[in-house]
């Protein structure tokens, strides 16, 4: 999955990711797609330059309306939301994207400020000879640590500002100063060159499920639940179909009951699921594993002397086998299940 961590100037102009490429990519987010890492710094960049737009724009409308008045021509002034209010409006959709599972605001930690410090006095990047860049050398650390810390893979720092995050010859390249912290970013320079880049890759069929299918978990309890609730009566109509058919000499240790004998089902329950796993085919997976089922059995046991055909068989006790069932299933997109199959069943215990 990809790991995208954004710089300001990436939003600077659409902080409600708008524009079709940044919407595409928060629509990735939203799908589990790929994972968008954003930093609180980020966050107050573009909160404060967002104001400063609300103002001057707010401005040139009052300017403009007192101008037109000026020269004689008729306005209707318009009621319009207050900077606060707009302000207000983008601290609700950055709290909203946060509840998102796929993105991630990050805070920065106090104890990156004696690096960040060693840095701008040495003047190492992403400072430089020409300005002090306190709030790039945050970033970038907070990024750095958080992609470290976490073991992520298939990391990419948007950002067009390569001056200072990138090597002087090649701005796919993060710097060799900053590469002490991470190796594991690649640099580019634009949501659009993002999406021409993965887009292709990320919209398959088999990519697309893959990261539907890890979001979802698919473990041993879930499987279990999905059993219980779809295929009981599968698992009922295989156990019994296994008792009519099974033997005493079947049991490796030992025969407790006489060679004509039938067991009959008088109570089933599935206990639990062991060894899931899955195999994704384009837009599905085919889940399998062994699903543990605990059976009460009665032990009919042959009538010699009887009335009727209807008194063949004498109940002669009761037990509880424990059944190990190995099963395959579909699974799809919607959540969706069919074609459930059992491979085959074995006696694990019988008490």
């Amino acid at each position: 999955m990809y790991n995208i961590f954004l710089d300001s100037n990436i939003l600077y102009q659409d902080c409600y990711f708008s524009n079709k490429s940044n919407k595409l990519i928060l629509e990735y987010c939203k799908s589990g797609l790929l994972k968008i890492f954003i930093s609180n710094i980020v966050i107050l960049e573009l909160r404060k330059q967002y104001e400063n737009q609300l103002i001057k724009s707010y401005n040139d409308y009052e300017n403009s309306i007192s101008n037109l008045n000026k020269l004689n021509v008729p306005i209707v002034k318009k009621k319009i939301k207050t900077v606060e209010n707009h302000l207000k409006s983008f601290d609700a959709f950055y709290s909203k994207l946060n509840k998102i599972r796929n993105f991630k605001i990050l805070d920065y930690k106090y104890e990156f400020l004696d690096d960040i410090v060693n840095r701008a006095v040495y003047k190492l990047k992403p400072f430089d000879h020409n300005k002090t860049e306190l709030k790039d050398a945050l970033i970038w650390k907070t990024y750095s640590t958080y992609a470290e810390e976490n073991h992520l893979n298939n990391c990419i720092l948007l950002t067009n500002n390569t001056s200072d995050f990138c090597d002087k010859n090649d701005k796919k390249i993060i710097h060799k100063d900053l590469l002490k912290d991470s190796e594991k970013f690649e640099v580019i320079n634009a949501s659009y060159h993002f999406i021409k880049s993965y887009a292709s890759q990320i919209e398959t069929p088999e990519y697309t499920f893959k990261k539907y299918i890890e979001a979802i978990n698919i473990s041993n309890e879930y499987v279990n639940q999905i059993i219980k609730e779809h295929f009981e009566k599968d698992i009922n109509k295989a156990i019994e179909s296994k008792l009519e058919k099974l033997h005493p000499s079947e049991f490796i240790e030992g025969i407790r009951y006489d060679f004509d004998i039938h067991f009959r089902k008088t109570y089933l329950d599935i206990l639990d699921c062991h060894y899931v796993d899955y195999e994704i085919i384009n837009n599905m997976a085919i889940i399998d594993g062994c699903v543990v089922v605990e059976c009460d059995v009665e032990i009919l046991d042959y009538n010699f002397i009887r009335e009727d055909e209807n008194d063949s068989y004498l109940s002669t006790g009761e037990d509880t086998f424990i059944f190990d069932v190995y099963f395959n299933f579909n699974f799809y997109n919607n959540e969706s299940f069919d074609e459930f199959e059992i491979n085959f069943i074995e006696v694990n215990t019988i008490n």
